[in-house]
């Protein structure tokens, strides 16, 4: 454990975020900050997962999508079928999942507020994440400024990614072709072959709002300001 803070901290980041959550059905919080120099300052209300992340070397596969680097503002809902392995794991050991990350460019990181619920706590989705993006991110702001002793001290002791080549691909001059998740791409080919929103709805079987929600993430990523742009784009995507 390179800084005990991010083990120690948890039942304070706990008290300081789940009661204020917890009405809105959100059982989890994680912050994460992501310097481009391949550093991170990490935080989280679950201590259990807190110890179980650092046990599976979590840290050292943690990347930056290169949508990322170039909006100022990203969201990532997590579904289980369409999710990393660390999330994956938080859903089935933990009971952690069905969350939603908010990724926020600075200049020297992307900084991270992460929210999730129950795994059977499907309905959240439509239910308050997505008529609710603002009010979430309010909530991550509030947490910074009365969690700012613990991220000062944070700071002067950040964890480190090992793997350095990942930290060098961090940079906004030299972001890559954005990837579409597993589900964007379903979405991408029903496009591509005239469906509806509705009918990928249906195909899917997820709500419009949440196929609506793939869509809009996808226009971010390939910087669309129209759907015909985004079918336009996506004709060329390659993975």
């Amino acid at each position: 454990m390179q800084t005990p803070i991010a083990l120690s901290a948890c039942e304070e980041v706990h008290a300081l975020t789940i009661p204020h959550l917890i009405q809105h059905e959100i059982t989890a919080f994680n912050y994460y900050r992501m310097y481009f120099d391949g550093t991170v300052i990490r935080f989280s209300s679950d201590r259990a997962w807190t110890e179980h992340f650092f046990k599976k070397d979590y840290l050292n596969k943690l990347t930056v999508p290169a949508s990322y680097l170039t909006e100022p503002v990203n969201y990532f809902i997590w579904l289980t079928e369409d999710c990393p392995e660390m999330l994956l794991d938080a859903a089935i050991n933990f009971d952690t999942s069905n969350g939603i990350s908010i990724a926020v460019r600075q200049e020297d990181s992307i900084e991270y507020f992460c929210f999730a619920t129950n795994t059977n706590n499907k309905s959240i989705i439509n239910k308050f994440y997505l008529s609710n993006l603002d009010r979430l991110h309010q909530y991550g702001l509030q947490f910074k400024e009365e969690a700012a002793g613990l991220l000062a001290e944070a700071v002067r002791e950040k964890l480190v990614i090992k793997t350095a080549d990942k930290s060098k691909s961090l940079s906004l001059s030299n972001a890559q072709q954005p990837r579409l998740s597993k589900r964007e791409l379903e979405c991408s080919s029903a496009l591509l072959n005239g469906m509806r929103v509705k009918e990928i709805a249906r195909m899917l079987g997820l709500s419009v709002r949440t196929i609506e929600f793939y869509i809009q993430n996808m226009k971010n990523k390939l910087r669309c300001s129209s759907q015909i742009e985004l079918v336009l784009k996506l004709a060329n995507y390659k993975e």
